[in-house]
């Protein structure tokens, strides 16, 4: 039997042959996993009939039905090779190139395995030489501490990846936790802007309905009243054509009956203005505000702009007014330090309640060809408000007339979006949208601007960024 002394039985027993007990040559395997020489398994085959009956599992295989075992042959041509080079060297140490004795000593300095006579060699300050049996004794000593820290940081080590995979899966579920409760929240939101809605389309229906029936029951006074008149009219003309007797006779009973009639003045029509306050609308767009400040360089003349470039009013003197391509007659204008070009921005401004003003935005051009503005015409008894635009796509300043009467100061909200191509102006003080130009594609970097009436009183008559 074929012996490895410098390895393990196991080991050992893994390189022979089950059929000579030898060491393997040429070792081929069958399908089973066994190996065993390829002389020793053609001979069998020749001496048993097939199919073959593996030795050590006793399955039946097929003849031809195996393949070599490089890895078992490499392993196998090694080991005594292996074995010659310890009989050579029975410690493992390995011999010295110089004095061709066994190493058996390591140099302090270099760790390093030298033999006795490189010892010898050594001067007075050479490092300490420790034997090597010696030093590998020390260090296998050692060993079994480092192997238990080690053992301790790795439990440490599993405890925590343990804890850290069970946080994720925490984490997971806690995400979907939370995208359940957005999803919830915002349905119940959906839920209760679609009932306001609701309430504040009825409540509009209800607003029309009775100004419908208001105005009805005039048309339908006026009517009757329009008859009665027309009634008059036809009786006095026939007792115009009457004999003179005839009429002096009931000159006072008609006199009578016209005076009671011409003394009901018609009534006027008196259209309420319809308004729906939506107060979330102004908190939704309120966290898109930006800061607004003047640029004191783009005043136009008679317009004094404050030291903190937030306020704007008429000075005393009287200059010419800025007349863009139509629009701004009779209007001062000035216009903001920043531009938008991509984002969505909000601001608010306090105007006026006794002069003429205009707020919106343009885009950066010495004649401002691109404007989106509400407009207030003071008309002595309040403010009239206009919504007028100008773009590259129209030819002309589109107006559209008298969206509200405005009787007093309030507070303009405008949102600019460039995303939607939405201009929007809000009665802040109300809580409730003025006028939304229709979706336009915007271009280029647009400012906000700021116009006063050139006519009408001084004092009172600023416009106001507010904070």
């Amino acid at each position: 039997m074929a012996s490895f002394p410098n390895l393990t039985p196991s080991v050992q027993e893994a390189l022979i042959c089950p059929i000579c007990r030898k060491g393997f040559t040429n070792p081929v395997s069958f399908e089973c996993g066994h190996t065993f020489c390829q002389s020793c398994l053609l001979k069998s085959c020749q001496e048993n009939s097939t199919p073959l009956l593996c030795t050590e599992c006793g399955r039946i295989n097929q003849l031809r039905a195996f393949q070599a075992n490089a890895s078992v042959g490499l392993t196998a041509t090694a080991a005594p090779k292996q074995r010659a080079h310890c009989l050579q060297d029975p410690e493992g140490h390995g011999k010295c190139e110089v004095h061709q004795e066994v190493r058996k000593r390591l140099c302090g300095e270099h760790r390093r395995p030298i033999c006795m006579a490189c010892s010898q060699c050594q001067g007075p300050e050479a490092p300490i030489l420790t034997g090597i049996d010696k030093a590998a004794e020390d260090f296998r000593r050692k060993l079994p501490e480092t192997v238990k820290e080690l053992c301790k940081q790795r439990e440490k080590v599993a405890r925590m990846l343990q804890h850290g995979k069970a946080l994720l899966e925490k984490l997971q579920e806690e995400a979907e936790f939370q995208k359940k409760n957005i999803m919830h929240s915002f349905q119940k939101t959906f839920e209760f802007l679609e009932e306001e809605m609701e309430e504040c389309m009825s409540n509009v229906e209800k607003q029309v309905r009775a100004q419908v029936e208001a105005q009805e029951r005039r048309i339908a006074a006026l009517v009757n009243q329009n008859q009665e008149f027309r009634k008059r009219i036809t009786e006095l003309e026939e007792e115009c054509i009457k004999p003179d007797l005839d009429l002096l006779r009931n000159v006072r009973e008609i006199v009578k009956r016209n005076e009671s009639v011409l003394h009901q003045e018609p009534q006027n029509f008196c259209l309420k203005r319809i308004v729906c306050p939506i107060p979330a609308i102004i908190e939704a767009i309120s966290r898109f505000k930006v800061d607004i400040t003047l640029d004191p360089n783009t005043a136009g003349p008679g317009l004094i702009v404050s030291e903190d470039l937030k306020s704007v009013c008429r000075g005393a003197t009287q200059g010419t007014s800025l007349n863009p391509s139509g629009g701004f007659e009779d209007l001062f204008l000035v216009l903001a330090t920043q531009s938008f070009i991509s984002q969505r921005c909000y601001w608010e401004v306090q105007v006026p309640g006794h002069t003429s003003w205009c707020l919106g935005v343009c885009n950066i051009s010495s004649e401002l060809e691109n404007f989106f503005t509400l407009m207030a015409v003071d008309n002595g008894n309040g403010h009239s408000l206009y919504a007028i635009s100008k773009s590259h796509l129209q030819q002309k300043t589109q107006q559209l007339r008298y969206l509200c009467t405005s009787e007093s100061a309030f507070k303009v909200g405008i949102f600019l979006d460039f995303h939607h191509g939405d201009i929007s102006f809000y009665h802040v003080n109300e809580k409730h949208l003025i006028y939304t130009f229709p979706t336009i594609s915007l271009s280029g970097p647009y400012k906000p601007l700021f116009c006063l009436g050139t006519q009408g009183l001084v004092n009172d008559c600023s416009l106001t960024i507010c904070p």
